[in-house]
């Protein structure tokens, strides 16, 4: 995979927002960030930001789904950041489509309450 300064991974885009200390990507779903990866120190960092929260104004709320020491001098060499920052937005398009389903279920359930 190419990581340019920007480009798409399924329905995600993806912004590759620094280069280097911390090197750093922030993740958009439907124009709202859903995710931030970061390298620092040799440490990656997978962060999701819950898209509901979005829906209701609260723009600083993440859970950390993912965290791990980079290989051999704490940056990443082209194959480990292939590797690793595709496992990532899979990470988080699996996070998005767990949440997804949930409002679904949601929304469902509260069918004719007026909700």
């Amino acid at each position: 995979m190419n990581y340019e300064d920007k480009f798409e991974f399924g329905p995600l885009t993806v912004i590759r927002s620094s280069y280097a200390c911390p090197e750093a990507y922030s993740v958009y779903y439907e124009n709202n960030q859903i995710g931030y990866l970061r390298l620092r120190h040799g440490i990656f960092r997978v962060d999701y930001y819950p898209l509901q929260l979005h829906k209701i104004g609260v723009e600083d709320s993440r859970e950390t789904i993912y965290e791990a020491c980079a290989m051999a001098d704490g940056i990443f060499d082209d194959y480990e950041r292939n590797v690793t920052v595709t496992m990532a937005l899979g990470l988080l398009r699996m996070k998005l489509d767990e949440e997804k389903k949930e409002l679904d279920q949601n929304k469902s359930t509260q069918g004719g309450q007026g909700k």
